[in-house]
Parts: structure tokens; C-alpha cells; sequence
């Protein structure tokens, strides 16, 4: 009888006898990667809310500082202000205290700017400039009182004229305050009122090169209304300011041409007229010495309006030009006449140009617009 093989057994990789062990060990692990994950979670979280507050802290400390700073520089301008103001209130002090001392201590030895009068109630006559020298003799001047008194003469130089002699009226720190009058070796003169060593008031100024000016002053400064005759035979009369024409003036030229109006820093700036000698008038805007905007009458009648950038009132860009009966109209454009148009279309383009139309033109214009209405 032949002998019996032992049967062979196989372990089947689906076999239910390793499913149960894996699949335990499977969610072992997976609970512990989600509590890794978790635990990650978490302390990402805390960093983030962390990470914010860090952010919202530093927001608070930069908008602190700002306010800081803002605080510092209104604290710096207050300060540089109290300096200022403790500067000119030193200043004033010390002119006071000179004031004071001069007038308290008889003994006191004089300045090189002082004069011989021994009555308090005297004012004085003193140089503008520094570089001086006594000259012989003495001059009579009126005082307030009325009463003549006698004060010495001075040579004085001054950058813009050279040197000259200076009479008139003292204060107590011998500067010129009051009444007085200086005459230059090159031929200049002023006479006229000073405060505090400047002309200050009204004077009349005689230039070397024959220019003349009467009127207004201030610190040196041709100031307020005055009249300015130059050399050449031109008249400049109005408002100044800073020696220069600023306000309202005229000026004449020799040949007789002129403008009127309003002037800025020495140019015509503003509303203003200018009438040529060859007849013709140019009446509208400046501004720092061109014309803007404007009307221009043409010596032979003709008529513009129009936009000018330019300090020649006949340079017209663009605007409208009439003729010398009114009948013709042509668009100006680039300084060029172009097509012609009517009325109504001039009226037009005057007004986009901010002139008002003239009152002969008026009359036309208006039953025009009326009729289209």
C-alpha cells in the first residue's frame, strides 16, 4: 500500500487569519497621524494669532510714534516761535536800554554820531551810513517847538549813491527821525521824512542820471502813491511798493503813448488800457506783463477780439476780427484770419473767450440771438 503525502498548506496574502492584525496596526497609525495633524493644527493657530497680535502692537506703536512726532515738530514750531518773538523783544531791550542810558547818564562819552546840542528837547542830525566825517561849520533847523537850533553837519556814504552830506533831524541813538536831506557828489538829493535811518514818509528824490521821484516812502523803498519822472521825458504816477509800480498806476511815455490800469512787481498785471501815440487802443488782462485776453481798436477802425499770450497787444492768437464798417467778421486762429461768420457766431466765440461785446456790437448781436430763440 503505497505511503500517504502530506498535504502542503499555503498562507493567502487575503486570508483572514493577517487581515485582522494589519488592519488594527492600519488604524493605530492613523490615529496617529491625526493627532500629529491636529497637534500641528493647533500650534499653527496659536502662531497665527500670535503672529497678529505682533502685527497689531506694531501698528499702535507706529501710529504712537507718529503722534509722537507730530507732537514734536508742532513743539518745535512753538519753540522757534518764543525764540523769535525773545529775539526782537532782546533787540528791543538792548535799543531801549542804549535809549535809557544815553538820556540817564549825562557823563557818558558821546557817540560818533551824536551832535553839540546840550537841551534834551533838540533832535539831532546824524549820517545813514557808518562811514562818516564831521564837517566844519553847523546848519539851523526848526525843531518841533518851533525854536531854531544849530547841529552839526555830516559826510556820509551810501553803496548805491557814494558819498555825500547828510542834514537833518536826529533821534537819541543818533539815527536819522524826522525832517532831512542828503545830497550825493554824484548829483542825487532827497529830502523828505526818516524814521529809524530810512526814508520813511513822503520825500522827494533827485537820481544822479536826472530821474525824479515825489511821493510816498517806506524803509528806503519808494512806497504807497508817488510820481516817478524819468530823464527821457516818460511819467510814471500811481501806487508803489517795494520801489517798484504795485497797485494802480499810469504810465507815460515821451512820444506820448501810455498805459493805465493795474501793475504787479513793476509789470502790468491786471485790468489795463494801453493807448499808442499812432492812435488805436488795446483795453483787457495782463498778467505779469503780457496781455491775455482783450479788445483791440485799430487805428484805421478795424476791430479784435481774442486770446493773446504775448506783451505786444497787436499779436491776437485766436479771437474774432471785424471790420472797419462792421460787416465782415472773420474767426482768427493762430494770429491767421479764416473763414467768416455771422453775428451770432462771433457773439459766441467772444463769450467763450470771458470779453464782454462792445456796445456798438451789442445792438447787432442781440436781435440775433433773440430771433434763434
Amino acid at each position: 500500500m503505497a505511503e500517504k503525502q502530506p498535504t502542503k498548506r499555503f498562507r493567502s496574502c487575503s486570508s483572514s487569519e493577517s487581515t485582522g492584525k494589519e488592519m488594527a496596526m492600519d488604524a493605530a497609525a492613523a490615529a496617529t497621524l491625526l493627532d500629529a495633524a491636529r497637534r500641528y493644527e493647533t500650534e499653527a493657530s496659536r502662531r497665527q494669532n500670535e503672529a497678529q497680535t505682533n502685527v497689531a502692537r506694531a501698528k499702535d506703536d507706529v501710529l504712537s510714534a507718529m503722534d509722537i512726532l507730530k507732537r514734536a515738530h508742532e513743539k518745535l514750531a512753538q519753540c522757534e516761535s518764543v525764540a523769535a518773538e525773545a529775539e526782537q523783544s532782546c533787540k528791543a531791550a538792548q535799543d531801549y536800554r542804549n535809549k535809557w542810558e544815553a538820556q540817564l547818564n549825562p557823563n557818558r562819552k558821546k557817540s560818533a554820531f551824536s551832535s553839540d546840542s546840550q537841551n534834551e528837547d533838540d533832535q539831532k542830525h546824524v549820517s545813514f551810513a557808518p562811514l562818516h566825517e564831521d564837517l566844519a561849520g553847523s546848519v539851523s533847523v526848526t525843531s518841533s517847538s518851533g525854536q531854531r537850533k544849530k547841529v552839526r553837519r555830516k559826510r556820509i556814504r551810501v553803496a548805491e549813491h557814494g558819498w555825500g552830506v547828510y542834514e537833518g533831524l536826529l533821534d537819541s541813538l543818533g539815527e536819522p527821525h524826522g525832517r532831512g536831506t542828503v545830497t550825493w557828489e554824484n548829483g542825487g538829493h532827497y529830502e523828505g521824512d526818516w524814521v529809524d535811518g530810512k526814508a520813511n514818509g513822503h520825500g522827494i528824490m533827485q537820481y544822479g542820471n536826472g530821474d525824479r521821484y515825489e511821493g510816498g516812502w517806506k524803509d528806503g523803498c519808494r512806497f504807497g502813491q508817488g510820481t516817478h519822472h524819468f530823464k527821457d521825458g516818460g511819467v510814471y504816477e500811481g501806487q508803489w511798493s517795494n520801489a517798484a509800480p504795485h497797485g494802480l498806476g499810469k504810465m507815460t511815455l515821451k512820444n506820448g503813448s501810455h498805459y493805465e490800469g493795474y501793475w504787479k512787481d513793476g509789470k502790468w498785471h491786471g485790468n489795463g488800457i494801453v493807448r499808442p501815440v499812432n492812435g488805436g487802443e488795446w483795453e483787457g488782462t495782463f498778467h505779469m506783463g503780457k496781455c491775455t485776453v482783450g479788445t483791440l481798436r485799430r487805428p484805421n477802425g478795424e476791430l479784435e477780439i481774442g486770446r493773446y499770450d504775448s506783451v505786444n497787444p497787436d499779436d491776437v492768437k485766436n479771437g474774432v476780427w471785424w471790420s472797419i464798417d462792421r460787416t465782415q467778421i472773420w474767426v482768427i486762429e493762430n494770429g491767421q484770419k479764416k473763414e467768416q461768420i455771422d453775428e451770432a457766431g462771433a457773439a459766441s466765440i467772444v463769450q467763450n473767450i470771458g470779453v464782454a461785446l462792445p456796445e456798438e456790437l451789442r445792438e447787432v448781436a442781440m436781435p440775433i440771438k433773440s430771433e434763434d430763440r
